[in-house]
C-alpha cells in the first residue's frame, strides 16, 4: 500500500458550506437511467483517502464500499440499480477498476468514487451513449470516467474529488468524463473546476442530467488544491509505507 498526502494548506475549501452540502446530496457521478492513501487534516476532522483496486484494499473494505453504495444510491436516492444482499455492484466493478475511498477519523467509510479508463468498457459508453454528442465515443487511456461518486461527509467532499482527480492524472488521464445532475455541473463551475458539456441535458427518472468533461488542467488543479504542476506531472506524492 502506498501513501500520498496533500498538505492541509494545499487543500482549498469550497466557496460556501451550501456548495458542499449540495454536492454531497446531488452526487457527482453517473445517474443510472437516469493502493494509495492521502491524509487531510483540519481543525474539525481528519480524512484519509485510499485509492487502488479492490484486491489492494484491506479485508472487508470492498464489501463496505458496496454496502455504502447501496445505502446512498438505492436506499437514499432510489436509483433502480442491481443489488444483492444489501450491496450494489455492476459490470463495471472489474478487477482492473480503480476506486478512491474516503475514511473519517474513526476509519468509517464516508465517500467513494470509481474511475474507469475509456479504453475499456465504461458506463457512458455502454449504458448512456446517447448522452454524448461527440462520435465516436472516447476510447483512450488518457480519458477516464468518474462514476459512483458519493460523499456523506461535508468536510470530505472537496477532498475526495481532489484525490480522485489526482489519482486519474497519476494514471495518465488528461480529461475526465461524468454524467451528473445538472446542479452538480453548476457547482463544479462555482468551485472553478474547468468543465464543459459533452452533450445536451436529458431527463431521466424525473431529473435533468448532463454528460460533462472535466479538464485536468492548471485551473482545475488550482481549484482542487493540487496546483503548480502540469497535467502530465500531476500525481499522488507517494511513499511506500511498506518500506
Amino acid at each position: 500500500m502506498n501513501i500520498h498526502g496533500f498538505l492541509p494548506a494545499q487543500i482549498q475549501q469550497p466557496q460556501c458550506e451550501a456548495c458542499i452540502n449540495l454536492v454531497q446530496m446531488l452526487i457527482l457521478g453517473a445517474f443510472y437511467p437516469c493502493p494509495a492513501r492521502g491524509i487531510f487534516t483540519d481543525s474539525m476532522q481528519t480524512i484519509t483517502t485510499i485509492s487502488g483496486r479492490l484486491s489492494e484494499f484491506p479485508p472487508g473494505l470492498a464489501t463496505a464500499m458496496a454496502r455504502y453504495r447501496h445505502q446512498i444510491f438505492i436506499e437514499r436516492l432510489g436509483w433502480p440499480l442491481t443489488a444483492h444482499h444489501g450491496a450494489e455492484r455492476d459490470q463495471f466493478d472489474r478487477s482492473d477498476t480503480l476506486y478512491v475511498l474516503a475514511l473519517d477519523a474513526e476509519g468509517k467509510l464516508c465517500g467513494c468514487a470509481r474511475l474507469l479508463p475509456t479504453s475499456r468498457p465504461y458506463l457512458l459508453g455502454v449504458i448512456f451513449p446517447e448522452m454524448a454528442e461527440e462520435k465516436p465515443l472516447p476510447c483512450s487511456s488518457t480519458i477516464w470516467e468518474i462514476s459512483r461518486f458519493a460523499c456523506t461527509s461535508a468536510s470530505a467532499t472537496h477532498r475526495l474529488l481532489a484525490a480522485t482527480v489526482a489519482r486519474a492524472a497519476a494514471e495518465g488521464a488528461i480529461r475526465l468524463m461524468t454524467i451528473s445532475p445538472i446542479g452538480v455541473e453548476r457547482l463544479l463551475r462555482r468551485m472553478k473546476v474547468r468543465t464543459q458539456r459533452a452533450g445536451k441535458p436529458l431527463r431521466r427518472e424525473g431529473k435533468t442530467i448532463v454528460a460533462c468533461w472535466i479538464e485536468i488542467d492548471a485551473q482545475t488543479c488550482a481549484a482542487l488544491g493540487i496546483a503548480g504542476r502540469e497535467p502530465a506531472q500531476i500525481q499522488a506524492q507517494e511513499d511506500d509505507i511498506g518500506q
